[in-house]
């Protein structure tokens, strides 16, 4: 059910009348219902694939390819993932009893936190919908969709999606622009999981603190890229080349920046020009397999960030150019780019890779530590000594080693970032975690216990006998 935007007072109905039916209908849902839910959309999400890729290329300007592989495959495949596990992860988790309180008994029982709010980007307009979504569904909550006002064609299926599939008091998809977002954050959900950039998420988070309604925030990142002479340099260039130009370099895991040693640059570079070649052989104005930028504004600072790095002393080694009329910008890479280049500081967001010349990776390290944590880090490199060094000496909220961007997709890993780049984790158990209220239970046995040795009035045996226990612990 897509709504249009209501007045503050008709949403708050509409969030009361959602809290009524999850306490009623959804809450105590079984695992069976929950699997069934979750394998009605992956019908749905199949039956109709070409539309959807259709919307996707249309809304964002991607290859089909790139729209049934990052959005299509990867949310069947957390769709799969999650019912194969769903049962385990339902289940109370008994833990261990602490010797002083023997007799007594603990486990942690997995509740639904109720109707959640999650906002969704452009960019991966199905996966970062769903894939949420399906967490939510699966640990038993109702939801509140917000898509992209820049996606509107799948924004209009996703709608239908949540029409067909679901009464509109469990799932219903709410669209419009920026200022139906700050009206929904409002409301007093009981969880707010949102996607997007750094700037908007601490809004969302500012508003939620009012509440203190619980959040998780993917965020941005600048991620960097470090490479050592150790590394493969033909296979570093084509797996940094995809990570970077893949949905045209519009992807929070994308690559932002390359640290690479002085003696391996020029062959790393020779290597990535060519690798470009190979993926967009001719112009890539007119090669279907090369992407857009989202929106000309999007272009527009995308040159202008290109256009100032240069200014700064970064060097054009190829690309550059672009029209903002067609939300084009040539693959483009920048070597000998200054630390403080606009490149460097600043999420790019697009088809720009910066390269800087390592010459101590302790100034690297140094570096690092003062821009914000990065969402992803990508360390390229054959030496385990190396590796160590890299992971001990920096910080991000994941680490692809030898590879980018599809760790994405593994759903037996955490997902998420630190600080300016999100906090919360999802994927797989993680993202049935996040839409879970973790319920601890305490069960004490009848008659005699062990904290009954304790009780009022206080004896001298008393003291001595926690001395006892306190030094033999």
């Amino acid at each position: 059910m897509s709504l249009p935007p209501y007045s503050p007072d008709q949403m708050a109905v509409h969030l009361e009348a959602m809290k009524t039916f999850h306490r009623e209908k959804v809450r105590h849902s079984s695992e069976r219902s929950r699997k069934k839910k979750l394998a009605s959309i992956k019908r749905w999400l199949i039956d109709h694939q070409d539309d959807l890729t259709e919307a996707i290329q249309g809304d964002i300007g991607i290859p089909r390819t790139e729209g049934l592989l990052l959005n299509i495959l990867s949310t069947v495949q957390a769709i799969n993932h999650t019912r194969r596990h769903l049962a385990s992860w339902m289940k109370p988790q008994r833990v261990a009893t602490p010797l002083v309180q023997l007799g007594a008994s603990g486990w942690v029982v997995q509740e639904p936190r109720g109707v959640s709010l999650i906002i969704s980007p452009w960019n991966f307009p199905v996966l970062l919908m769903i894939e949420p979504l399906v967490s939510a569904i699966a640990a038993g909550n109702c939801c509140i969709l917000k898509p992209s006002e820049l996606a509107p064609r799948t924004s209009e299926l996703l709608t239908t999606m949540a029409g067909h599939l679901f009464d509109p008091r469990e799932v219903m998809v709410v669209q419009g622009g920026a200022d139906v977002s700050r009206q929904l954050v409002s409301l007093p959900v009981d969880h707010i999981f949102f996607t997007g950039g750094t700037l908007v998420g601490s809004s969302i988070m500012e508003t939620a603190a009012r509440r203190l309604t619980p959040v998780t925030l993917e965020l941005g990142g600048m991620n960097p890229a470090l490479v050592d002479r150790s590394a493969n340099l033909k296979e570093t260039a084509q797996r940094l080349a995809w990570g970077k130009w893949v949905n045209n370099g519009q992807a929070c895991v994308s690559i932002n920046t390359v640290y690479a040693e002085e003696a391996v640059i020029p062959d790393l570079i020779a290597e990535l020009t060519r690798t470009l070649n190979t993926f967009y052989p001719g112009s890539p104005a007119t090669n279907p397999d090369y992407g857009r930028v989202v929106t000309a504004n999007h272009t527009a600072r995308i040159l202008s960030l290109i256009q100032e790095s240069v200014a700064r002393g970064a060097h054009l080694v190829t690309g550059g150019n672009g029209s903002e009329h067609d939300r084009f910008i040539e693959p483009t890479i920048l070597t000998d780019v200054p630390l403080d280049a606009p490149v460097i500081r600043q999420e790019i967001f697009g088809p720009v890779l910066a390269i800087v010349p390592v010459k101590s990776w302790k100034q690297i390290y140094d570096h690092l530590y003062h821009l914000p944590v990065p969402l992803s880090l990508y360390l390229f490199s054959r030496e385990a000594a190396m590796i160590r060094q890299h992971m001990s000496h920096t910080r991000s909220g994941t680490v692809g080693l030898n590879e980018t961007v599809i760790h994405f997709s593994h759903n037996g890993l955490p997902f998420g970032g630190i600080n300016e780049s999100g906090f919360g984790k999802a994927h797989g158990k993680w993202g049935f975690l996040a839409f879970s209220n973790e319920r601890a239970v305490f069960r004490q046995r009848s008659g005699l216990t062990t904290i009954r040795l304790f009780y009022p009035p206080y004896r001298p045996w008393q003291e001595w006998l926690l001395k006892k226990i306190i030094r033999w612990l």
